[in-house]
């Protein structure tokens, strides 16, 4: 794991290199010197935020689940599972269920219903700041990649939600050795996941999830500023929610390069 991790910051680093070489690296120079520290405060703060809003998306899902863990307990497990961001489709973060299995006894096939739903709830709430930043925009551009985020998002649920379809797919899966003789504990995840993605669920977690990364959007702006350059708010909602969508449904590791293309 942990030579994964070095392999994906190296490449990163890669990613960021390339990029300012092919643009005017003496530019990318001048225009970093001008940075105005006075912004720095805020932003930290807006990122910070959006984790702390997380946080509490994150404790309601395992309210919804009948875990009852000490707030300090579950923090500790919640941002462990940042370690793992780099992972394709994030699904790295499945360790929080591994950290709470083994230190709190809890079953894995229920918070990793937890850790799903966040990722799901995380893709529809993006989407919705995308399709804002569109109709404030005119970004016509960004409609290929909001109509495959909906694509993926409407996949996703009906495995998740849909018992027949989770069935065959949980038949063909456990005739394989990983999975083998794990049926009953795929039915439990199943039946989490339904908790946690019901209609009253969701009209929860979904707002809760337009403002956090709502917020992490306005960095875009704040950093803008600290430049000397004006970006609307719009432009940052669409630019940040269209490429982290991107990302994600690429499973690209962290959306390594396509995000910040």
């Amino acid at each position: 794991m942990t030579r994964r991790l070095i392999l994906v910051t190296a490449l990163a680093l890669l990613v960021y290199a390339a990029m300012i070489l092919l643009s005017d690296v003496r530019r990318v120079g001048e225009v970093a010197l001008t940075f105005d520290p006075a912004y720095l405060p805020l932003i930290l703060i807006l990122p910070i935020t959006n984790y702390l809003i997380r946080f509490l998306k994150w404790q309601y899902f395992l309210g919804r689940l009948g875990v009852d863990l000490p707030v300090g307990r579950s923090l500790h497990a919640f941002l462990c599972g940042f370690s793992m961001t780099v992972s394709p489709g994030k699904f790295g973060e499945l360790i929080k269920c591994y950290l709470l299995r083994e230190d709190e006894g809890i079953s894995a096939s229920v918070t990793s219903s937890a850790v799903v739903a966040e990722r799901a709830t995380d893709l529809m709430s993006l989407l919705l700041i995308a399709l804002i930043g569109m109709a404030l925009t005119g970004g016509e551009g960004s409609i290929p990649v909001v109509v495959g985020g909906c694509l993926f998002v409407a996949a996703s649920m009906l495995v998740l939600l849909s018992r027949r379809v989770f069935g065959a797919i949980a038949r063909i899966a456990c005739r394989f050795r990983p999975l083998k003789g794990k049926e009953s504990a795929l039915c439990s995840f199943q039946d989490s996941s339904r908790r946690v993605l019901d209609p009253a669920s969701l009209l929860v977690s979904i707002p809760l999830g337009v403002i956090s990364w709502g917020l992490e959007a306005l960095v875009l702006t704040v950093l803008a500023a600290s430049l000397g350059f004006s970006l609307p708010v719009s432009d940052s909602l669409l630019a940040h929610a269209a490429g982290t969508i991107a990302g994600a449904v690429s499973m690209i590791p962290g959306g390594l390069g396509l995000t910040e293309v």
